[in-house]
């Protein structure tokens, strides 16, 4: 498909964090190893060294992500493609990229992206240097403001995950203990942080007993323990910050709860029910893809209906395990990881 010479891709992020599209774009290179591409990864210098270190990616860090730095990188490494994962990114390539070829990556249905406003304005004029977009899901593509005009270079590509990997990690030891309700997320307000300690106050009421493990950071974390410990919610709730590794815990969980405001494809909700574990969640552009409301997993508008949803999960072991059979047979469908790469490498060869 492609000449002798490997073909160059530059993977350029945002965060300096792991997490979604972090993940993902860890995953695009593992899934090419061995491939006609010499692919790295460059982001701002922070948490996300340690994971890449890890799992042997070649790493350009950058102090921020903006024109000048992008510019050094894309003169170091001599990308012939430049994917990227976000549309700050993408709006930095459009700049900083030279003669790449720029593929940009959007990884959740921002709430931002829905109206007219200078953020979907700039990314539309941004987008006549695209050559593709790709999009985590269909809910994303439509919703984005301008989306009829963007369509002729979209396609959807949901995000998939190797079983194997997670049942892996799965198996760790695990010095934590066991929990009723595990939560995985970066504390932001796209996850809406507030709301998760409102519904796991309501559980709690229903479930004295209840055990949550909170795990993630973010710039909402300590007022989110503020709020817990306001509400006498410390008791029934651990904040385990990020973990490298959160799988084990999450496998010996009874449910995962979601409250986000918006979501792609959750890298975290694919693990959940690769592991058998059923999702209470609010029902957020791409969680209503995965979760199908009342076989695997509960989708609910309301603070209410999802403390009753989660207490109805952790008293009724019948419905729990119903419910976790149905999480891995849905799981499957995310699991074609051939299908993504041909997706991408059609892409890449464009």
């Amino acid at each position: 498909m492609f000449l002798q010479s490997k073909t160059r891709v530059l993977h350029l992020l945002s965060s300096d964090r792991f997490s979604g599209a972090e993940n993902v774009a860890c995953q695009i290179i593992e899934m090419m190893k061995g491939m006609d591409f010499e692919m790295a990864y460059c982001s701002p210098d922070g948490q996300i060294r340690e994971a890449l270190a890890g799992r042997s990616v070649l790493f350009y860090p950058v102090k921020k992500m903006n024109i000048s730095e992008a510019r050094r990188v894309v003169r170091a490494f001599g990308p012939d493609i430049i994917h990227a994962h976000d549309a700050r990114a993408s709006a930095v390539a459009t700049v900083a990229g030279g003669d790449a070829r720029i593929i940009s990556h959007m990884h959740v249905n921002n709430e931002k992206m829905k109206k007219t406003n200078a953020r979907t304005l700039a990314y539309l004029a941004c987008s006549l240097k695209f050559e593709k977009i790709l999009w985590v899901s269909k809910s994303s593509l439509e919703g984005n403001r301008f989306f009829r005009q963007l369509s002729p270079i979209s396609t959807v590509l949901y995000n998939v995950l190797d079983p194997g990997p997670v049942l892996t990690k799965a198996a760790g030891e695990d010095a934590n203990g066991r929990y009723d309700v595990v939560f995985i997320g970066r504390m932001t307000a796209q996850k809406d942080p507030a709301r998760l300690i409102r519904v796991l106050r309501l559980a709690a009421d229903r479930i004295p007993g209840l055990r949550a493990a909170v795990i993630g950071e973010g710039e909402l974390l300590e007022p989110t323990k503020a709020m817990a410990a306001r509400t006498g919610l410390l008791k029934n709730v651990s904040f385990l910050g990020y973990m490298g590794n959160p799988l084990p815990i999450l496998s010996r969980a009874k449910l995962m709860v979601m409250t986000s405001r918006f979501e792609g494809t959750p890298i975290c909700a694919l693990e959940a029910m690769i592991l058998g574990v059923p999702i209470v969640s609010t029902p957020a552009d791409g969680m209503a893809d995965l979760v199908r409301d009342g076989e695997n997993g509960f989708l609910a508008k309301e603070d209410g209906a999802l403390a009753e949803k989660i207490a109805l999960l952790l008293t009724d072991g019948s419905i729990r395990e119903r419910m976790s059979g149905m999480a891995r047979k849905k799981a499957a469908e995310y699991s074609r990881i051939s299908d993504y790469r041909e997706t991408l490498l059609r892409v890449y060869a464009m």
